[in-house]
């Protein structure tokens, strides 16, 4: 967490900072980062309504374009969380429309595509991914083929996905351990 564990000051302390040069891009995107990470501690509280809150007040500080881009993808993570898939297909399609280039984004779009049953828009997506870091795509093809192998019956969305957190804002990934 910013500010040694108190992120509700230092995003007091950055919104003044914002106040008095509103045109830094480098304290809007601070203030993102540190809303982000209050979201992601929220998110492992539970607690969805806050975390929600937290990452669109991220998007609304106007942050650096690999900023924004981040709180967009943990927000489309989160509503798969909520179960709000088509929410969550259509922000990581505009991610992806801004910055072709997110790996997380085609990562965390292909999977859902997989597991709505989509396997031609997966795939496209896994093509995309593996011409931008074939290491995730390896993480990818190895998912699916453990899915594909497996004779357990394939347990909900939201608790069998771990979707990728933007590692620029995020250690690891978005969800929590118990949404595996």
């Amino acid at each position: 967490m910013a500010a040694g564990g108190q992120p509700d000051q230092a995003i007091k302390i950055i919104q003044q900072a914002v106040k008095l040069n509103p045109k830094s891009v480098e304290a809007r995107s601070l203030l993102g980062a540190v809303y982000n990470q209050q979201a992601m501690a929220l998110l492992q509280q539970g607690n969805l309504d806050a975390a929600r809150q937290a990452l669109e007040a991220g998007i609304q500080a106007k942050g650096d374009a690999a900023v924004t881009e981040a709180l967009h993808n943990n927000l489309a993570c989160l509503y798969v969380r909520e179960d709000k898939l088509d929410r969550a297909v259509g922000t990581w399609q505009e991610v992806i429309r801004q910055n072709p280039d997110m790996p997380q984004a085609h990562y965390n779009l292909a999977l859902l595509y997989y597991t709505r049953g989509d396997y031609q828009a997966a795939s496209r997506e896994f093509f995309a991914l593996k011409g931008i870091d074939r290491d995730m795509a390896g993480e990818l093809s190895d998912y699916r083929f453990r899915v594909k192998t497996s004779t357990e019956v394939k347990p909900p969305v939201k608790t069998m996905i771990t979707f990728k957190g933007s590692p620029l804002l995020t250690k690891g990934t978005v969800l929590s351990s118990d949404a595996r």
